[in-house]
């Protein structure tokens, strides 16, 4: 009596069929009202998924409910308990899986998405996840409050450390970081051994040692699952692995343009400075043209707790959470996020709220944006044209608001967790031609923006008067200019 529209949702409906039944003997039905029943959440939602806001008008209780209602209360609340009881059997009939994960960064994005979609798989298994002892955490129940607390809830057990459980039959065990990827290497029991890569970690480090063993856990022989495309690329050409991707989504729910809302005159900055491949100084330089441009402009900086001096006035806004982040991008003018590896989620988001957005133009940001993005060269002069062309022009800044609009309806979260999902069960059945052999194409199109010659001035008088106000302070310390050698190093200032 079921229709699947897709060939995963069969397999998940075959693999993990979920029956619910609503009985009105010891509870009424949820499109009844008032619903007692423990469940009713479950059918509002899928309720709201089917029929949107055409939902089915409640009817009132019927006398033989009310009647077993008031009999329950008095004389069958053992069968309630019974029937509860064998609900949550189910759980421990459900096939095991495990994640294995590095300890947690506060504010990090990519925990978010693993506990996305641990929470996506827990509708069909049991979810263990292996959480490295750091020191900070004392037993299980401490790693689960600060998860609850960082990430919110996650529907899994938490385990401290690396101990991977011999004792259960794991039907699949995820690596999240080259980190985690030995322990996955030597589990030996048989389960599916999956990486799920969210960037490529090698770039994380200078060539060496770190840089090697990073890039050589691509090659163990894992499946991959990569968000976006371009990583998938990267492991399939230069290591060779098997590696199926899925698109970056958006929670529209939290991230959507409002209608009338008024813009203010502000540019916002994902500044991360513990993480060298957001390029913070590079953005820094590129806003410091922007702002002697346009002195009245106002810049956040958001992203991270630290705090660094920087040579304009500007709001540090530390780490905010997800529903902050989209007041921010709905009320800015242009958004800048730096991805020097996999592109961030963020521009995603940014686009979601109605904010144009600027990168980098390099090969990692090629295959998974389309024209809905200003890409600059990668220098200072380069970003601060590619803002300042936006500020300027509001034709070229509503056809990429157009462009981003377009692109960002397909893109909600549901279908990332499916996409997710249906390479999960590909890998379980051994069915993975149609995600493991898709070839990956360029996506983007314009062109790169380079400074004009007007930009390029500008950053070069910054510099010099930089250099002037150096000079001045050495000319007019008396401590400093006793320092030997000193002089020296003024001539060569000027």
């Amino acid at each position: 009596d079921c229709c699947y529209k897709k060939t995963g949702e069969m397999r998940q409906a075959r693999n993990a069929p979920i029956i619910i039944h609503f009985m009105n003997e010891l509870y009424n039905r949820p499109w009844q009202k008032p619903c007692d029943h423990p469940y009713k959440e479950i059918y509002y939602k899928i309720e709201k998924m089917v029929f949107g806001d055409n939902t089915i008008i409640n009817k009132p209780l019927s006398g033989h409910t009310r009647a077993t209602r008031m009999l329950k209360k008095y004389r069958f609340s053992f069968l309630q308990n019974y029937i509860m009881q064998k609900m949550d059997c189910r759980r421990e009939r459900m096939e095991k899986v495990a994640w294995v994960i590095p300890s947690f960064i506060e504010g990090s994005g990519g925990y978010r998405t693993i506990f996305q979609h641990v929470n996506e798989m827990a509708k069909s298994y049991e979810c263990h996840i292996y959480v490295y002892d750091s020191g900070d955490y004392k037993n299980n129940e401490a790693v689960a409050k600060a998860a609850e607390k960082f990430y919110g809830k996650c529907n899994c057990k938490f385990i401290l450390g690396y101990d991977i459980s011999t004792e259960v039959d794991y039907v699949m065990i995820f690596a999240t970081s080259w980190l985690t990827a030995e322990t996955v290497y030597l589990y030996k029991r048989k389960a599916k051994k999956v990486y799920f890569v969210q960037d490529y970690e090698p770039m994380f480090y200078p060539a060496g040692d770190e840089y090697l063993r990073a890039a050589g856990t691509y090659e163990l022989a894992f499946y991959h699952i990569t968000i976006g495309r371009w990583l998938a690329k990267k492991l399939q050409y230069t290591h060779g692995a098997k590696a199926a991707y899925y698109d970056f989504g958006v929670n529209e729910k939290i991230y959507n343009s409002v209608k009338g809302v008024e813009r203010e005159n502000s540019i916002c900055f994902i500044f991360q400075p513990d993480k060298p491949r957001r390029a913070t100084q590079l953005g820094i330089d590129a806003l410091e043209i922007v702002k002697t441009c346009y002195p009245d402009i106002k810049i956040y900086l958001y992203g991270s707790k630290a705090k660094i001096q920087v040579p304009f006035q500007c709001t540090f806004l530390g780490i905010i959470r997800p529903e902050e982040c989209a007041e921010l991008y709905r009320k800015s003018v242009v958004g800048l996020c730096i991805s020097a590896s996999n592109p961030s989620r963020v521009p995603f988001e940014m686009m979601a709220c109605g904010l144009p957005v600027v990168d980098v133009y390099t090969e990692n940001n090629l295959y998974d944006y389309t024209d809905n993005i200003v890409l600059a060269q990668s220098s200072p002069e380069a970003l601060a044209q590619a803002i300042i062309d936006l500020i300027k022009n509001p034709d070229m800044c509503k056809k990429i608001k157009y462009n981003a609009n377009e692109f960002i309806k397909k893109r909600h979260i549901a279908e990332e967790n499916k996409k997710f999902m249906d390479i999960v069960y590909s890998i379980k059945l051994g069915e993975t031609n149609n995600y493991f052999e898709n070839k990956i194409y360029r996506s983007y199109r314009l062109k790169m923006v380079n400074a004009s010659y007007e930009i390029t001035e500008l950053r070069r008088k910054i510099s010099l008067m930089k250099k002037k106000t150096i000079i001045e302070k050495l000319e007019h310390n008396s401590i400093i200019r006793r320092i030997p050698g000193i002089k020296n190093l003024r001539n060569w200032l000027r």
